[in-house]
């Protein structure tokens, strides 16, 4: 407030004078006199473009006044100027750009050029379209200067991607100080997802035409080929220069089978193309496509005709003796191991040289069919099952055949089967991903190529595990290596299977056994390490099941076939046989280490046995079971 006379230092009590901003009253705090003015501290600011009057009623305590003695007169509310400047914008917040990245393929990141505030507009403020089709935003989040749109479903390499934003009238974007981002049109995103790699691409290896089959090219890749067959058009062959027409075409592992239209003679000059068709190509499972080859020789391995017979006086006829045909052979096989048929000891009393041809099972996979000995992997069954082999044995005069019933027992078929909660690797390819393992279809599968990739399988609980089940690549014709770890606690790891290996004729489910001094002990987690295979680096697995049984309790101790009593032992332990149809023919009793300190056969007429107990304190295990096949584990303790 200013007068026209300097005022003496005279101070009246706030309550002189009445302030109202916008007619609210605002109390004064102080009041204090300099020369011409009185100043009247207000108890709060005043604001940009509030209206505000004050008034003074003369009090009869220290009045305003002059030195003189002049004193101010009361006065009624008079309006004050407002000079208090207006508050500067705030600072609006601009779009720069936005990407997405390769480790999070379902992320757009929006770069403003400003930091944000964390108001989260809703997701239909934002529209996104990949390859011009609506993609739905799940989620929105703010970080600094980024908006994180989630989206509905991952971005692949190569699309095209736009984002656009539609300011809300709620919740918008806008930064600490309230500058709210502008709606923009559709802007393009920087798609960083980088290209899947190429799978790799089988090459061309050799072509020929063997003497027993002159009808048929066999063509040899570097890789196992797919059942991707193409039509025989997809072929040229040409004989002596003139074309020869493919009838059909087949694929087995690593060769393309054409069969022509006619034989091919000694001699005769081949030559086979391949044009890369645009349906069915040649490839591998994994989707490499065998490359277009021009005109490659083809090995001609047909025999000379035989010059015409020369007639000569025969020699008096000697009869001919026929070949006998001897087979060795288990009386029985478990499901999912490895048999052998040996007919080594099959003869001719004449000394003729002897050939071999089986006809096995069609669900069989055999190591050959024309050998003298023979492998064969025994498929799963849940009953017994009796399979037919046939042996033909030949001395090039006359054939003999032999019938061999081979009888497939399940393997161990009271033992549970393990849950496994979940399943990861170090390295995948493609779609072949870790969870295929346990999906129950041998049709998928895990893949990585280079030794030393590893898959690890985590148990709903600890198990005491007697055997696992694997399947391989379908259709395989090589060995796989791998090692096999267990764990407890997913860090400590020992050693169980090393350098085993599956047979070479077939990649279905095989059993491998786990060593005594394993088969006792419990494991949460086991570790698969692949080694690659007899042809490559690379590692295929289609199932993988483990088989035992939980750590049983009291509760369990009526169910289980063989019961051991007492248990803690110290004199003497009785094992009674509780399940009529469990008719072992040994027991052992071993440590912890693999050392067995007792053995012995078992009569089927007995069904209690009482072992005296020479060993000192500490954990061991007894196992029974038939032949070299263990069908029983316990652990026994021997108190002191």
């Amino acid at each position: 407030m200013t007068y026209n006379l300097s005022l003496a230092s005279i101070v009246p009590a706030a309550s002189a004078f009445t302030v109202q901003v916008n007619s609210t009253a605002r109390s004064v705090s102080s009041v204090s006199v300099s020369g011409t003015k009185v100043l009247l501290t207000l108890s709060s600011p005043l604001a940009y473009g509030n209206t505000v009057t004050v008034a003074y009623t003369k009090p009869s305590t220290n009045p305003l006044q002059t030195s003189a003695g002049g004193q101010a007169a009361t006065i009624s509310a008079q309006s004050v100027t407002n000079r208090i400047a207006a508050p500067a914008a705030p600072a609006v917040p601009a779009y720069v750009s936005s990407e997405i990245k390769d480790a999070a393929r379902s992320v757009v990141e929006i770069t403003y050029n400003l930091s944000l505030a964390n108001i989260v507009p809703a997701a239909s403020a934002f529209t996104v379209q990949v390859n011009s089709t609506a993609r739905s935003v799940s989620s929105v989040s703010i970080s600094g200067t980024k908006v994180l749109l989630t989206l509905s479903s991952p971005v692949a390499y190569g699309n095209t991607v736009t984002v656009a934003y539609t300011k809300p009238s709620t919740n918008p974007l806008q930064t600490s100080a309230g500058g709210q981002a502008a709606t923009f049109s559709a802007q393009s995103v920087t798609n960083r997802i980088a290209a899947p790699p190429a799978p790799p691409v089988p090459a061309y290896v050799s072509s020929v035409i063997e003497n027993a089959s002159p009808s048929v090219i066999e063509i040899t890749y570097s890789l196992a080929l797919a059942n991707t067959i193409p039509s025989g058009s997809a072929f040229a062959v040409v004989v002596n220069s003139t074309p020869r027409s493919v009838s059909s075409v087949s694929v087995s592992g690593t060769k393309v089978i054409l069969t022509l239209s006619s034989p091919v003679a000694y001699g005769n000059t081949i030559t086979v193309a391949y044009a890369k068709p645009s349906t069915n190509p040649l490839q591998t499972s994994a989707g490499g496509q065998v490359a277009t080859i021009s005109a490659q020789s083809v090995t001609n391995r047909v025999s000379q005709p035989a010059p015409p017979p020369v007639v000569v006086t025969p020699p008096p006829v000697v009869p001919n003796k026929q070949p006998v045909p001897v087979v060795t052979f288990p009386d029985r096989t478990y499901s999912g191991f490895i048999g052998e048929l040996n007919a080594s000891g099959s003869y001719d009393t004449d000394k003729d040289k002897l050939t071999f041809s089986w006809k096995v099972p069609s669900e069989i996979p055999v190591s050959s069919i024309n050998t003298e000995v023979i492998q064969f992997l025994a498929p799963l069954t849940e009953t017994n099952q009796t399979y037919e082999f046939i042996l033909t044995v030949s001395d090039g005069k006359t054939t003999q055949s032999k019938t061999i019933p081979i009888t497939v027992v399940p393997y161990e078929p009271d033992l549970e089967i393990a849950e496994v909660i979940s399943v990861s690797a170090s390295d995948s390819y493609s779609n072949n991903l870790p969870y295929n393992i346990i999906d129950g279809n041998i049709g998928t599968m895990w893949s990585s190529k280079g030794e030393e990739q590893s898959l690890i399988l985590e148990l709903k609980s600890p198990f005491i595990i007697q055997h696992i089940k694997i399947a391989f690549q379908p259709g395989q014709k090589m060995e796989c290596y791998f090692d096999i770890y267990g764990s407890n606690d997913g860090e400590t790891w020992e050693s169980i299977l090393i350098k085993a290996k599956s047979c070479s004729f077939s990649g279905g489910i095989h059993v491998f056994e786990f060593p005594i001094s394993k088969a006792i002990a419990e494991f949460k987690f086991l570790k698969f390490i692949g080694l690659g295979n007899s042809n490559d680096s690379w590692n295929y697995i289609s199932e993988f099941r483990i088989f035992g049984y939980r750590q049983k309790n009291r509760a369990d101790y009526e169910d289980l076939i063989v019961k051991l009593y007492p248990n803690p032992a110290r004199e003497f332990v009785n094992i009674l046989i509780d399940d009529p149809s469990f008719n072992p023919d040994f027991i052992k009793i071993g440590s912890l280490e693999g050392k067995i300190l007792f053995t012995d056969k078992v009569d089927p007429e007995i069904r209690l046995l009482q072992i005296p107990v020479t060993f000192k304190p500490g954990i061991y295990f007894v196992q029974m079971g038939i032949g070299e096949i263990t069908m029983f584990s316990q652990k026994l303790i021997v108190a002191f």
